[in-house]
């Protein structure tokens, strides 16, 4: 009778602490989530899609955009290496296009992986095929090349040129909030790293969302079943072209068989950066209401999913996090500012011990140390500098052209 009792006590109590989570993550100005975004990468543990389906869950996804492509630029080294390391805002970033691309990208290109599912021998490359003795892809010191690698190189080169004609033409299909998330990452780097626009926008958009969709189809909704290893390693030559065109690089630089693809990289490239253009301008918000919409019902089923992905976070990472909290490079920093950094601290070691609170009444097996859950002290930690920011016109340009969210404050 005792556990009958404490059942709903428990489940209350764990209803609370997933809305404090949820009220602390989306306070103005995000300190909890910048935090938390600090933390040290480890394996894969469903952290990315677990805060962007929170934040679907209050519409606040296009915040969640924002405040991880300022994160990612505030924490870059410089801008040739922006969006190449594999950190917690880019895994954000990209498993929100992993949520609303699915549909888009297999119109794009999946009839492309069922071919090359169906014809996997089309489209392999041996090492003595393409470009050995010949960059040019005909007869050589090495003897005339082969017809079935003939073959191989136009079926390669065709279905990149048809998804690059698709891509072309297909602006307005795009999803909205893709389009918003290409949008903010071009003003933001427009600001800190000026002329590196269209590089970044092609590392985003081509080796985050297209690429990645030819190596792992089913992730990204290409495809509904796994391909064999012939398959895959065909996709993976189509990959490596779209690469090379991304990057405007020749195909030959890292492997001398890709060569007899230069060609087809050098032509695309002036319609690429007409098409980076199209892509980041302000979207049209007349359908972007909808496309919250849909995401919020979709993520609706996994809100107790995604809290306890967070908690155990948490959890886990609560020094470092505290850590970060409480640490004195903030670039921001009013009194009611510093107050609110130690509030989020306070907020953060509040929702753990909730969490222990209603794991217990609930019967759960969890438990935390006493030494994990007190209080962070926040005592002698040094002032924060004031660092106003000038409004741009790409800021006046994104404040007409979008609803106005809270960018006040960027982190270092």
């Amino acid at each position: 009778q005792q556990q009958q009792q404490q059942q709903p006590q428990g489940d209350a109590e764990h209803a609370r602490t997933v809305d404090m989570l949820q009220e602390a993550l989306l306070r103005p100005p995000y300190y909890l989530l910048h935090s938390m975004l600090r933390c040290p990468i480890v394996p894969s543990t469903g952290l990315a899609e677990a805060l962007v389906q929170i934040f679907s869950l209050r519409y606040q996804v296009q915040t969640l955009v924002s405040e991880c492509i300022a994160h990612e630029i505030s924490h870059t080294d410089g801008s040739e290496t922006l969006l190449r390391s594999n950190t917690w805002a880019v895994r954000v970033l990209v498993a929100l296009a992993r949520m609303v691309n699915g549909p888009y990208l297999r119109q794009v290109m999946g009839d492309i992986v069922r071919d090359v599912q169906n014809n996997p021998q089309l489209y392999q490359l041996g090492p003595g095929g393409a470009g050995s003795g010949n960059s040019g892809g005909g007869g050589g010191a090495g003897g005339p090349t082969d017809k079935a690698t003939r073959k191989a190189q136009h079926a390669i080169a065709s279905a990149v040129q048809t998804v690059l004609n698709r891509l072309l033409t297909s602006v307005a299909q795009l999803p909205l909030l893709m389009r918003f998330l290409l949008f903010e990452l071009r003003c933001m780097v427009a600001h800190h790293f000026p002329a590196c626009e269209e590089r970044a926008l092609r590392a985003m958009f081509f080796l985050r969302i297209v690429t990645p969709a030819f190596t792992a189809p089913v992730e990204h909704g290409v495809a509904d079943q796994q391909l064999s290893p012939e398959a895959l390693s065909g996709l993976a030559n189509i990959s490596r072209i779209m690469t090379a065109v991304a990057h405007n690089a020749q195909a030959a630089e890292s492997q001398p068989q890709m060569a007899c693809f230069n060609g087809l990289v050098r032509e695309n490239q002036r319609a690429i950066s007409v098409y980076v253009d199209e892509l980041s301008i302000p979207p049209p918000q007349d359908n972007m209401e909808a496309q919250l919409e849909d995401l919020r019902k979709s993520c609706t089923n996994a809100r107790a999913g995604a809290a306890a992905v967070l908690l155990h976070f948490l959890a886990e990472k609560q020094a470092s996090i505290s850590e970060a909290l409480l640490a004195p490079s903030w670039t921001k920093v009013v009194e009611r500012e510093d107050f609110g950094r130690h509030l989020a601290a306070r907020y953060l070691t509040n929702i753990l011990i909730r969490r222990v609170l209603s794991e217990r009444g609930g019967g759960a097996g969890h438990s935390l140390s006493a030494s994990t859950a007190s209080a962070p002290d926040a005592a002698g930690h040094a002032s924060i500098r004031v660092d106003k920011v000038k409004l741009s016109l790409l800021d006046r340009l994104r404040n007409k052209s979008k609803p106005a969210f809270d960018l006040s404050v960027e982190t270092k």
